[in-house]
């Protein structure tokens, strides 16, 4: 059974608009007042006939579980084309569990590409960086090593070299550079760091009377998939608190960690409230506390960020519907 054709997605940032233009030559893009894009059905029978491994998969830390999505392996210029009658289907099942920390991870990956997609609860997709489906691609690479580019809705040359030791994966993640702004915003200082995904860094817990939701919201800019991490979160002033557009992640992501590690790197304000390079925080299991990765410089300049390990499991999707 063939899957209904999405919505047009409305509302997309001009970032993202380029990155799908570049990523998705098959697509009709056209960035109207409501950035809408068009997406024409191409010959379907021509697009089944292409062979495609998909998988579903689940990342654990310790034991629990982490994230839930999918990933698929095709050329990513085909990728949104195949989309066109598709991604409904593997949007489904990569929303179809809520039992983990976080859902909806949607990866395309070739021999050196990946590029990641953010399942919204409606089923929108927004272009997204997250370490466990990357984790999730190394592995279903069958490589013991190797590197990768992953597509950046904001146009940088992020890479990532990973190395499996069975099902744990390794990564070290290679970015041009991360912006630190510092601002205040109803009482409380802001930290917004760019260069992964938007993080914007609130210390001290949320202003009295202001939901999460309105905070992120508030604090966005503009930036479609903007996270909130709030820090301060009880009364410990290293517990932190990391929510996105579906509320509270279940845990602390890789790369929530890795900008707190590098505004903790570049903010001696910031590195004196934190006190050590640890944060803790809530999950359903209990409390965990969580070191924040290590950062370098590699071979050509950029930033290497030596993001938490985890084990990647996968199992085979036959033909989604």
């Amino acid at each position: 059974m063939t899957p209904e054709l999405p919505k047009p997605h409305q509302n997309k940032s001009n970032a993202e608009i380029e990155w799908m233009a570049h990523n998705a030559p098959h697509l009709n893009v056209t960035d109207t007042r409501g950035s809408r894009f068009c997406i024409e059905k191409h010959d379907e029978a021509a697009a089944r006939a292409r062979d495609v491994q998909a998988y579903s998969f689940e990342t654990r830390r310790r034991g629990k579980l982490r994230t839930t999505g999918v990933v698929v392996q095709r050329p990513l210029a085909h990728v949104l084309e195949r989309l066109a009658t598709e991604h409904a289907a593997y949007a489904r099942v990569a929303l179809s569990r809520s039992d983990g920390a976080a859902r909806g991870k949607l990866a395309f990956f070739d021999d050196n590409e990946l590029s990641v997609l953010q399942v919204g609860p409606r089923g929108e997709l927004t272009p997204a960086f997250c370490g466990n489906a990357t984790a999730a691609v190394a592995l279903a690479h069958g490589r013991p090593n190797g590197r990768m580019r992953l597509a950046d809705p904001g146009g940088g040359q992020v890479s990532v070299d990973y190395r499996r030791d069975g099902n744990n994966v390794a990564q070290d993640w290679l970015i041009p550079s991360m912006s630190v702004e510092d601002f205040m915003w109803r009482g409380r200082r802001v930290f917004r760091v760019n260069g992964l995904n938007v993080y914007n860094i609130v210390v001290g817990g949320l202003p009295v009377g202001v939901a999460a939701e309105t905070c992120r919201v508030q604090l966005a800019a503009g930036h479609p998939n903007a996270k909130l991490a709030v820090l301060g979160d009880g009364p410990e002033r290293c517990r932190v608190a990391f929510y996105n557009a579906s509320g509270r992640h279940g845990a602390a992501p890789m790369t929530g960690l890795a900008s707190l590690a590098v505004l903790a790197s570049s903010s001696s304000a910031f590195a004196a409230h934190l006190g050590e390079r640890a944060v803790t925080y809530q999950t359903a299991a209990g409390q965990e506390k969580f070191d924040l990765p290590e950062i370098g410089t590699a071979e050509d300049g950029r930033l290497r960020v030596a993001m938490p390990d985890v084990d990647a499991f996968l199992s085979p999707l036959g033909e989604v519907s």
